[in-house]
């Protein structure tokens, strides 16, 4: 199986599915086909500003989570918010039987009805 990163798997407009070759290495028109891995780094590498809201979970000070002066949706603004390995786009894991141009474009269209709900 494989895990790529919800936004970008949301994001793609095709999809290819796995072992077909050097097709598999290449983008369509607007997003690339990637694959997730962890990677070692004192920061979070998946961050982008505004996206994540902070929790005791993924929040790297917790004293601020609820502390009766926080906005009433507040956002992490800065990688040093955030824990280094907090999930804050969403994986998505397929396993080898999903992992087909038929398979992706199934998850895609049921993800995509349920992101519009």
């Amino acid at each position: 199986g494989k895990l790529v990163k919800l936004t970008h798997f949301l994001d793609a407009e095709t999809s290819t599915p796995e072992g077909e070759g050097e097709q598999q290495q290449q983008c369509n028109n607007n997003h690339p086909k990637e694959f997730y891995t962890y990677l070692a780094s004192p920061t979070n590498l998946d961050f982008i500003p505004g996206s994540a809201t902070p929790t005791k979970h993924n929040c790297r000070d917790t004293t601020t989570i609820n502390d009766g002066n926080m906005q009433p949706d507040p956002r992490a603004m800065s990688v040093d918010d955030v824990k280094p390995y907090s999930n804050l786009c969403g994986l998505v894991a397929m396993g080898r039987e999903w992992n087909t141009a038929e398979g992706i474009t199934k998850i895609q269209d049921a993800m995509r009805r349920a992101a519009a709900r």
